[in-house]
């Protein structure tokens, strides 16, 4: 199978080209997942470079799942192609997410450490603050506190009453 003989005269020049980082800018449909696909595929194998030296980074997950695909696709129907081990393709993210685990010591963290989204963050922020409504003693009001939209009134554990109307003044619990 030659791996050219697929691509039209712009996308064979494009994977032809081996010089360094290539950056591909086009629109919907117009082969850049095929681009890729192939470029890399013959610069593993046609210019012996190792698969753990290319990086492809796509926008989506879905984009990346479909890469991988690919090229696992042209490596199978390449009768010899060297496997492609230590290939990495991936979201901006998730590449990054990867490096930080294979890294982690060096930034004082566990290889399985957790990365939180906007919702798991402010789930997060807002148990510190109920937990530490729990013990705080120092007088707060209560309608202050809650106008940090963190909680709502209904989302206090008010077992003294403290936030009922009219209690004004909480004085911890």
């Amino acid at each position: 199978m030659d791996l050219l003989s697929a691509l039209n005269p712009l996308q064979r020049q494009a994977v032809e080209y081996t010089e360094g980082p290539l950056l591909i800018l086009a629109g919907a449909g117009s082969g850049k997942t095929r681009v890729i696909t192939h470029r890399i595929a013959c610069l593993v194998y046609h210019r012996g470079v190792s698969p753990g030296h290319i990086l492809a980074v796509t926008f989506t997950n879905k984009a990346s799942e479909e890469m991988k695909a690919r090229i696992f696709k042209l490596r199978d129907a390449e009768c010899g192609m060297r496997n492609m081990g230590g290939l990495w393709t991936g979201t901006f993210h998730s590449i990054c997410l990867r490096f930080l685990r294979m890294h982690s010591q060096v930034i004082g963290y566990r290889k399985d450490f957790s990365v939180y989204d906007k919702a798991d963050q402010l789930g997060l922020v807002k148990e510190g603050v109920h937990q530490r409504a729990q013990y705080q003693r120092r007088p707060l009001s209560g309608k202050r506190y809650c106008k940090t939209d963190l909680l709502s009134e209904g989302e206090i554990d008010d077992p003294c009453g403290v936030f009922t109307e009219g209690a004004g003044v909480w004085n911890g619990g």
